[in-house]
Parts: C-alpha cells; structure tokens; sequence
C-alpha cells in the first residue's frame, strides 16, 4: 500500500475517533439528558433507583453505578434511612480491569447524619471491605477496632449527596461539609454556581474542592462538579470529578 493510501487510512480513524468524542460530549450534556430520560416520564419519580454511565476521561464508557432507593429502617434502636450503591465495569473493561464496588450508608433520620458506612471493593483478585462507625456526638468514628477523632457534622459519600440534594440551592450559596471514611478529615467547600433555564428542564450547577483539612497539600485535593436537576428529588444529573490526575464522569443515563 502506498504512503498516501496509509494517511488516508489514518485520517480516516482519526476521524472516527473524533466524531466518537464529540458524540460523547454532546451526551454529557445536562440538557440532552433531561430531553432523553424525559421521554420515559420516569424522570420525575419520588425516589427512584438511579443508574449511571461512568466514563474516564469523560469520554471512555468504562462501567455503570447505581444508587438505589432511599429505604426506611431501624438501626440500634435508631430510626434511620438506607442508602445504597454499586459499580461495576463494563464486559470489554473486564478483560483489562476486574473491579467492583459496593457501598452502603446507615443515615440518622433526625439528622442526616451516617452512623455506619460499609465499603467493599474488589480489584483483580484482591477484596478491601471496611465498616466505618460513627458516634457523631462525641466527635469518633471507629475503623478496624481504631478510634480516630472526627470533626462536627462529618459525612461519607453517600449521606454527603443526600444532604447535597436537601439544600437550598440559591445562587450563590456556599457549603463547607466535613467528611472521613479512612481516618483522615477532608473538607467539602463549594458553591452553587447558577441555574440553567431550558427548554428540556431546568438544572443547577454546584462547584466544590474537596481538600485535607490538616495539610495545605495540591496532592491532596481533588474537584467536583455536580448537576442536579431542579425537581422535588433534586436529581443529579452529571457529576464530573477531577482527582490524582484522572477526570471521571458520571452521567445519568436510566430512572426506575
């Protein structure tokens, strides 16, 4: 084959790459997913199971999550709500990378706030699960039989997205919320950015940096983007993360 024939054949998958990118970002787009998810009628649910499309790079389906529905239930005598999530790769993912995750949050109902948060994921052939106990009113949380000190009002993934969801979203508001699943405090600090007015539905836009609270570290922080729907369940649309150098998005992509 000649040498124009080969730029030909490479211009060619360039192109196709290219057009796979733009389509993928065009999907991102918070108004694209209201205008597809509102076709089912299922977008305004009360409290629905939620699934998501996680891409790497934003652009690299990788696998989906799924949030279940928010559930009723007691808890050492405690009224509480259950909140539970999954992700897992995709079949073509699975020959390059096993992973799997499942995490599981007991939320006081009084107040929001986790009092166990129950974490499994598996890499390869390798298994990490951990139990995180939270005792809220005197400021502990006990990992692995080891008690570390916890700052007020601390969250875990889970519960910190529920309680996102509970906010007043005014333009302009900020929030600074404390979170530790692993012995070290982190801080939440953010702000509601705008909301968007479209013909498809209306979203609001949430930015925050989520940082250690005792190091002053680059390397310790990582940025986060949320989209919420502006309906009675605060959906959330589109969440972007940026952290340890890699970009992740997360796109709703089904309501049940």
């Amino acid at each position: 084959m000649c040498k124009k024939g080969i730029r030909k054949i490479i211009l060619f998958v360039f192109l196709i790459i290219a057009v796979l990118i733009l389509w993928q970002l065009y999907q991102n787009r918070p108004e694209v997913i209201i205008k597809r998810l509102s076709r089912g009628s299922h977008l305004n649910r009360p409290n629905p199971e939620l699934i998501y499309q996680i891409k790497f790079l934003g652009v690299l389906p990788i696998g989906q999550a799924v949030i279940y529905p928010l559930k009723s239930d007691t808890y050492q005598g405690k009224e509480i709500y259950f909140l539970q999530a999954e992700a897992f790769p995709y079949a073509y993912i699975k020959t390059f990378l096993k992973f799997k995750a499942k995490i599981q949050s007991y939320i006081n109902r009084k107040d929001y706030l986790p009092i166990l948060f129950k974490q499994e994921i598996e890499v390869g052939e390798k298994t990490d699960v951990k139990e995180v106990i939270y005792d809220q009113e005197n400021h502990i949380m006990t990992l692995r039989k080891e008690q570390r000190t916890i700052l007020p009002f601390t969250y875990e993934p889970l519960s910190l997205i529920l309680n996102l969801r509970q906010m007043d979203f005014s333009k302009g508001r900020e929030f600074d919320l404390n979170i530790n699943t692993n012995q070290k405090n982190y801080g939440m600090q953010g702000f509601v950015l705008t909301k968007q007015q479209t013909s498809q539905g209306d979203f609001w836009i949430l930015r925050s940096q989520i940082s250690r609270r005792d190091k002053n570290n680059p390397y310790h922080r990582s940025k986060v983007t949320f989209y919420f729907l502006d309906n009675q369940e605060r959906t959330p649309l589109l969440i972007k993360v940026f952290a340890s150098g890699a970009y992740i998005v997360a796109r709703l992509i089904d309501v049940r």
